[in-house]
């Protein structure tokens, strides 16, 4: 890369960005990250971090590229609290777009989410109809049609949908966290049963990893037409039980009552990634959790 092209990232002090910060770094670009909670992010010559709520930008001049990433992204916050995260997932996302198209940037990447798609047959492909069940996932359509405007509008956008997230750094709110937080604890690990498919017994979903959807972003930024206008699932293909998780973690188990927003299966179909990124997964979260279940 010889002239070094400029990536902004929100909520760089988040789960995602620990792992989309470092890969954008090794791949040569300067990045900026910016984010209203300070947090250990990497030390790089090409690296500068801005404290600072989005809800102040004023402007994204100088920017080639942005990755937005702040978002509220716990699904029971967003049900018990629909308009202040409402606020944070669509009004300062829309912001975020409108200021990236006033300044001339590039391309914007928008992660979206998989629970989206509701109880529909897997796997699940991106022309399937959207059915949002509560307000993160309304929410996170909402974006995915704000980004589609904006793309018809002269501010090229790709959107990813992303299935169940884990990895290094992983947020205190997600299962994966939740599952080690009771194995130290010496507690056994609730999942809840599904109703629907008692041949497993527990819901199954497909795990990607948080290093694996870095290296999805990357592919989208390989050229400025790279996927543009587009819905991709980044996924895996492939499900595990959240029991055959679970049990990797520890042999305390316990099943509770079916939440309501929860669909008994998630799988994508990432036959778009592959073809318009080149990209495909590579890490498996069974071989991830036996190595990482070593450290806790």
């Amino acid at each position: 890369m010889k002239t070094k092209k400029r990536v902004l990232v929100t909520g760089a002090s988040g789960f995602i960005a620990s792992h989309v910060v470092p890969a954008l770094l090794a791949a040569g670009y300067k990045v900026t990250g910016i984010d209203k909670l300070a947090r250990t992010l990497a030390r790089h010559k090409n690296f500068r971090f801005i404290k600072k709520d989005i809800a102040a930008l004023t402007s994204l001049a100088g920017y080639d590229y942005v990755i937005h990433l702040a978002f509220a992204t716990n699904i029971p916050k967003s049900i018990l609290d629909p308009v202040g995260t409402t606020y944070n997932n669509i009004d300062l996302g829309v912001k975020v777009l409108e200021l990236a198209k006033q300044a001339g940037v590039k391309k914007v990447i928008y992660p979206s989410t998989a629970s989206l798609y509701g109880a529909q047959p897997t796997p699940w492909r991106e022309s399937l109809p959207a059915f949002p069940g509560e307000p993160y996932s309304l929410q996170k359509y909402a974006m995915e049609r704000f980004c589609r405007y904006y793309a018809d509008n002269g501010l090229p956008t790709v959107v990813f949908r992303l299935f169940q997230v884990f990895g290094e750094n992983q947020r205190q709110d997600t299962a994966l966290a939740k599952f080690f937080r009771c194995r130290k604890e010496g507690r056994p690990i609730p999942i809840t049963r599904t109703t629907a498919q008692a041949g497993f017994k527990s819901a199954r979903r497909d795990w990607i990893y948080a290093g694996d959807i870095a290296k999805a972003f990357l592919a989208a930024l390989k050229s400025d037409q790279a996927a543009t206008g587009e819905i991709i699932n980044i996924g895996t293909g492939r499900t595990y039980t959240i029991r055959e998780i679970a049990e990797l973690i520890s042999d305390k188990i316990e099943f509770i009552p079916k939440r309501g927003f929860e669909s008994d299966k998630h799988l994508a179909d990432i036959t778009k990634a592959k073809k318009l990124l080149g990209w495909s997964p590579k890490t498996d979260v069974k071989a991830w959790l036996k190595k990482y279940v070593k450290t806790i």
